[in-house]
């Protein structure tokens, strides 16, 4: 099936949400429940339309879980503006062959409203069906219907929001265990948040015994009280020096060794409260070279 270059943008969009052939959730369930109940129709679904077929991520009182896609009504509303209504199918040219009339479910009403995201495209509707024709779908119908698929839109929303979370924590868990710098980072009140295992052999302090602990762990005792004080400012908002800047220092190991460090420093806030992180290399290598190339 060939498909024009807006149809294959909305089918790529559509696969952002990764909710085909996903188990039942309560949430999109009860949904179809009520548009169920509250239209007086036997038939609810939530129907995603893709590439061949359309997968209802929910379904009261139909036994299927997909058709094809030939055979959907809801691909037909996909580009409408408003819900699309069918009040009986068999009158309908576009409809009156579709083995989903002329067969089971026996569909003779419908009404779809588009599940249209936040950028405007179109995954697939909330429908309801009925084996009896309808004269009217009133206003107040439409309003109720739409209201409804506005709540399934943003339920598919959050979770595509959720699964986006968790690929970036996942990708950022990949790179921070596989990098050969410690990758550090800790709150306003100076205390270690993460802890990767580069850090762990950098500092010889375990994640277990790093995480929670204040980040002087790593600050040899004479610089404690200066770097205290430009933490402070920092989480107040003055703008730290070292931000986008690489800068050599001491540190300190959990033996008590000191070690050379090049450190990157950066700042963010997250759910209103200030994160650090920085990257931590060390450079005791590289200053080795360096003083034997003096001598």
């Amino acid at each position: 099936m060939e498909f024009d270059n807006e149809e294959r943008h909305r089918l790529a969009v559509l696969a952002e949400y990764a909710i085909f052939d996903t188990l039942p959730e309560a949430e999109f369930d009860h949904a179809t429940e009520v548009a169920s109940h509250v239209l007086n129709a036997p038939i609810a679904l939530v129907s995603l339309v893709g590439k061949d077929r359309q997968f209802f991520k929910a379904r009261t009182g139909l036994a299927v879980c997909e058709t094809e896609r030939e055979a959907s009504f809801c691909r037909h509303a996909l580009w409408d503006s408003d819900i699309l209504v069918v009040p009986d199918a068999t009158l309908d040219p576009r409809f009156s062959a579709n083995r989903l009339v002329i067969g089971e479910p026996f569909i003779r009403f419908y009404a779809g409203a588009p599940l249209r995201n936040p950028d405007g495209v179109t995954l697939g509707t909330l429908c309801v069906i009925d084996q009896e024709p309808r004269a009217e779908f009133s206003k107040s119908d439409r309003q109720t219907l739409r209201l409804l698929a506005d709540g399934i839109m943003d339920r598919l929303e959050a979770r595509r929001l959720k699964l986006k979370i968790g690929d970036a924590e996942a990708g950022m868990q990949s790179i921070t265990s596989s990098s050969p710098d410690a990758i550090v980072t800790a709150d306003a009140e100076n205390r270690i948040i993460s802890w990767n295992a580069a850090a762990e052999r950098i500092f010889g302090h375990s994640r277990s015994e790093a995480v929670g602990q204040c980040l002087d762990i790593i600050v040899p005792s004479a610089m404690r009280e200066a770097h205290g004080r430009r933490l402070h400012r920092v989480a107040s908002g003055e703008p730290p020096r070292l931000l986008g800047t690489s800068v050599e220092l001491t540190a300190c190991r959990k033996d008590g060794s000191h070690i050379p460090i090049e450190l990157s420093l950066s700042r963010w806030e997250e759910a209103g409260q200030v994160r650090f992180g920085g990257i931590l290399r060390d450079i005791s290598e590289r200053k080795k070279a360096e003083e034997e190339l003096r001598l």
